[in-house]
């Protein structure tokens, strides 16, 4: 009789997938090549050192190999992918997944609903309300017209696809509106019917609060994370304390963060127990505003497992101490990543504590071949 599995999924399209809404949604080449590449991750988040012991095993899954029938023979009791929507559902029924180890359908339009940036807008207001704070909130548009006056108030703005993530779907206009921005606008609210325009930030530290709702929202810590303006870079692997003591530098007490999380655990607790269960993310920043330093306590909500998430756990389960950050690494020519890959390993050697935990070093969290294009790895 064969050991019952855990099905682990990365599709990092599930933010593509949410927008396009369909189950017949296919991933870009790009997303595709990130998935097989990296699919290895969620492993280190879900497995299970004693694996052998408790009569069960992981798996790993992206959507090339699910759609092949590599897992067909597993007994799979549970699955755990990056994120739940209709395209990935539709990829496990076809692979013969048992439909009652996913989402409704009902289920599904619940995940879609509130991963709209519109939901997000209403959770700031209510966290700005309760601890009053001075901040304007997004707006959501139907067209140009709507953001050129949005634009001449505020003289420089962001745009966002309501549906869209890690720091996709995101265009800066500064002074008048140009065609191309116009036909983006335009475009935009086209597919996905608005288009948010807020306000451009000073912004000096991204961060994130983590979360997991089931019978309540409980909070998972917190992660500190660099971007290059937009898209995700890496993310500090630090103990909540540390993370708090670095948010202190600008002035951001541990209480103003405790308050922030109380009004998030109330007001998502009403909306998703019942509803959702699963990973949440609230990403948040430190900006700049006149000398001062400020929260902006709901930037986006993700609905799915984050890198964030990823961080805190790794954190946990893998380092002995706060030094080492979790980084993304692209390159289009594969044996530069080998080259980088083989250097690490020499200059920056693992180094083990008495109780199996990383000291320092390089660890990749994902396998490099000759067709590797993506890295995830702890440095």
């Amino acid at each position: 009789m064969s050991k019952m599995a855990t099905l682990c999924i990365f599709n990092p399209e599930h933010d593509l997938a949410l927008a396009n809404g369909s189950r017949f949604f296919n991933a870009p080449q790009s997303a595709a090549k990130f998935s097989n590449d990296c699919c290895e991750l969620l492993l280190h988040v879900f497995g299970n050192e004693n694996a052998a012991k408790d009569d069960s095993e992981f798996l790993i899954g992206c959507r090339d190999s699910i759609a092949k029938g590599l897992i067909a023979d597993a007994a799979i009791t549970t699955v755990k992918p990056w994120g739940w929507n209709s395209a990935i559902v539709e990829t496990l029924r076809k692979a013969g997944i048992d439909e009652s180890l996913m989402p409704s359908a009902e289920q599904l339009n619940f995940i879609r609903e509130i991963s709209h940036r519109g939901f997000a807008i209403d959770v700031l207001a209510a966290v700005k309300d309760k601890l009053q704070l001075d901040i304007a909130l997004p707006q959501l548009h139907a067209g140009t017209e709507d953001v050129e006056r949005f634009l001449t108030e505020s003289g420089t703005l962001v745009c966002k696809m309501p549906w869209s993530g890690s720091g996709k779907g995101i265009r800066f206009i500064n002074g008048d509106m140009t065609y191309n921005d116009r036909r983006w606008v335009e475009n935009v609210v086209a597919k996905q019917g608005s288009v948010l325009s807020d306000r451009c930030y000073s912004v000096v530290q991204d961060f994130a609060m983590e979360f997991y709702v089931a019978d309540e929202v409980t909070f998972m810590g917190y992660s500190l994370f660099d971007t290059n303006g937009t898209s995700y870079k890496s993310s500090r692997l630090m103990h909540d304390e540390a993370i708090e003591h670095q948010l202190h530098k600008w002035g951001i007490t541990k209480d103003f963060l405790f308050s922030i999380r109380e009004v998030l655990e109330a007001h998502l607790s009403e909306t998703l127990i019942a509803k959702y269960k699963g990973y949440f993310g609230v990403d948040m920043f430190v900006y700049e505003d006149s000398g001062c330093y400020k929260v902006n306590p709901v930037v986006e909500i993700n609905f799915r497992m984050t890198m964030g998430l990823v961080a805190a756990v790794l954190r946990a389960k893998l380092l002995a101490t706060d030094l080492q950050s979790m980084y993304m690494h692209y390159e289009a020519e594969t044996e530069k990543l080998m080259e980088m890959h083989n250097y690490y390993k020499q200059k920056y050697p693992l180094r083990w504590s008495d109780n199996g935990k990383i000291l320092s070093g390089y660890f990749p969290l994902t396998a490099i071949n000759e067709e590797t294009n993506y890295h995830l790895y702890i440095l």
